[in-house]
C-alpha cells in the first residue's frame, strides 16, 4: 500500500513498497524496495497515491512505468522496425526507416517518449508542411533555382510513421495515449497549394513520345516500354517485376495476348549496402491480375522477344536495366551506345529511365510534364473517354483497383457521357382503372 507524508517545506511525499526484480525483470520472492515521489500539494499526492496503488494491483511497477516513459522515442522506433520485419514488405519498411531518419529522428529521436505532447506533434507537422523539398519548382530560374514546398503527402506519411512508433510505447504502457493521434489537416485552400492533377497523355502523344525515344535517343527497347505501359496501365513496380514468363502470346501474328501481374520489384539496399531487387507480392490481392494486350502491341512484343538475349529464360526480366558508366567502362562497353549499356540480368530502373529518357523527351517535344505514373492514368483515361467508353468495371479490373468506387473516384470525370442530353425515357401511359369493386366486410 502507498501512503503520504507531509514534508517540512510544505510539499508532500508519496511512499510505497514494491517487489525487487532480478536481471530479467522477474520479482524476487521476499525482497522489496522502498520507492517515493515528491509532489507539490495534498491533492496531487492523493491522486498519485491512488494511481500507484492501481498500478501495484495490476502488477505494474510505478518505477518501471516511469523508466519506460523516460525511454527515448528512438528505442521504440527500433522495436517497431524490428517487430515489423515479418509483417511488412522490405521495400515498404525501408521506406518507413528513411522517413524516420529524414523527418522524425532529429526532432523526437532523443526525447523521452513520455515528454512528447500532442502540441509538440502539431508544431512539428506544421514545420514539415512549411519546409522545402529536394525538388526545384518547374518555373524557377535555371541560374538560381528555387526549391518547391514539401508535398503534404510527405508530411502525412511521416505522421503515420510517428503514430506507429508511438503505438508501441502505448502497448508497452510507457504512455497512456498516443500523442500522434492528434487530428491534423493539410488543406490546399489554406496553404495556397493547388490541388494535384493527373497529366494523362493521348494515344497520339504516347506514340510520339515512344518514337522520339526510339529514333532521337536511339533506344527502341525503352520506346516499347513506354508504349507497353501506356496501353496496359501497370504500376512502375509492377513493370519492374515483369518476367518473360508473365507474357502470354501465341505464335500467330495479329492475335491479341495478355500479361500476368503477379509481383512487384523495387530497388533497395540490403544489409550489406548492395543494391538488390527483391520480389514482393502485389500491392493488394486485386492487383494480382491478367491484363489483355492489343494485337498490334502483341506483335511488337513478339518481335522484341525474338531478339531478347534471355528469351528462353521465363524468370528473366522483361525490360532490362542499365549499367552505370563505371560498370560499362569496366566491361569494355561502348558508353556512347545506349543499347550497349543494357544489363539484362536486372530489371529496368524506372526512376533512371524517367530522368535520362522520358523527361528530356517530353521537354524536347513540348508535351505535358507527365510523370511515369501518368502512363497508367493515360491507359485508364483513354479507355473511359473513348466513344463509346469502355465499361468502368472492366477498366477497374485491369487497373487492379481494390474497389469499383475507387475507379469512379479517380476517373469519374473522364467518363465519356454527355450529361446535357436527356436519358431518353418515353412518355408514361396511365394504367386503366380496375373494375373490381371491393365489398366491405
Amino acid at each position: 500500500m502507498a501512503y503520504i507524508r507531509e514534508l517540512p517545506n510544505g510539499k508532500y511525499r508519496v511512499l510505497w513498497r514494491e517487489n525487487a526484480t532480478d536481471e530479467f525483470g522477474s520479482p524476487i520472492k521476499g525482497q522489496y524496495r522502498q520507492r517515493c515521489e515528491t509532489v507539490a500539494d495534498a491533492k496531487a499526492a492523493e491522486r498519485r497515491r491512488i494511481a500507484i496503488e492501481d498500478q501495484i494491483e495490476r502488477s505494474d511497477s510505478p518505477a518501471s512505468q516511469r523508466a519506460k516513459a523516460g525511454t527515448p522515442l528512438g528505442e521504440y522506433a527500433k522495436r517497431y522496425f524490428d517487430g515489423a520485419e515479418s509483417r511488412i514488405g522490405s521495400v515498404t519498411l525501408n521506406g518507413y526507416r528513411n522517413i524516420y531518419r529524414r523527418h522524425i529522428a532529429d526532432r523526437f529521436g532523443g526525447r523521452p517518449v513520455g515528454s512528447i505532447l500532442p502540441s509538440d506533434v502539431s508544431s512539428w507537422f506544421s514545420d514539415l508542411l512549411a519546409g522545402e523539398s529536394n525538388r526545384y519548382t518547374p518555373d524557377s530560374d535555371p541560374e538560381a533555382p528555387e526549391f518547391a514546398k514539401r508535398d503534404p503527402k510527405t508530411a502525412k506519411q511521416a505522421l503515420g510513421v510517428l503514430r506507429r512508433i508511438c503505438n508501441v510505447a502505448v502497448l508497452d504502457s510507457a504512455i497512456t495515449a498516443n500523442p500522434a493521434l492528434v487530428k491534423l489537416t493539410t488543406s490546399s485552400k489554406r496553404n495556397g497549394r493547388r490541388r494535384f492533377k493527373h497529366c494523362p497523355l493521348t494515344p497520339a502523344q504516347i506514340a510520339t513520345l515512344a518514337d522520339y525515344i526510339a529514333t532521337e535517343q536511339h533506344n527502341p527497347i525503352y520506346a516499347l516500354l513506354v508504349t507497353f505501359t501506356g496501353f496496359t496501365g501497370l504500376r512502375a513496380a509492377e513493370v519492374a517485376g515483369l518476367e518473360i514468363g508473365d507474357l502470354v502470346l501465341s505464335e500467330i501474328p495479329g492475335t491479341a495476348g495478355s500479361v500476368r501481374v503477379e509481383r512487384t520489384k523495387t530497388k533497395t539496399r540490403d544489409k550489406t549496402g548492395q543494391m538488390v531487387w527483391p520480389a514482393e507480392p502485389t500491392k493488394t490481392d486485386e492487383s494480382a491480375r491478367v491484363v489483355p494486350v492489343e494485337a498490334w502491341l502483341a506483335d511488337d512484343l513478339r518481335d522484341y522477344l525474338r531478339t531478347h538475349p534471355s528469351t528462353g529464360d521465363a524468370r528473366a526480366p522483361l525490360f532490362p536495366g542499365r549499367m552505370t558508366l563505371t560498370e560499362a567502362k569496366a566491361q569494355g562497353r561502348n558508353v556512347k551506345d545506349s543499347a550497349d549499356r543494357f544489363d539484362w540480368s536486372k530489371p529496368v530502373d524506372l526512376n533512371n529511365f524517367y530522368k535520362r529518357f522520358m523527361q528530356p523527351a517530353l521537354v524536347a517535344l513540348n508535351l505535358p510534364a507527365a510523370r511515369f505514373h501518368d502512363l497508367r492514368h493515360s491507359f485508364a483515361v483513354n479507355l473511359l473517354s473513348a466513344s463509346p467508353p469502355v465499361d468502368f468495371k472492366r477498366v477497374s479490373k485491369w487497373l487492379g483497383h481494390s474497389t469499383f468506387t475507387l475507379t469512379l473516384d479517380v476517373y469519374g470525370d473522364y467518363i465519356n457521357e454527355d450529361v446535357s442530353k436527356p436519358a431518353g425515357m418515353t412518355r408514361p401511359v396511365a394504367a386503366p382503372a380496375s373494375n373490381v369493386i371491393r365489398f366491405a366486410r
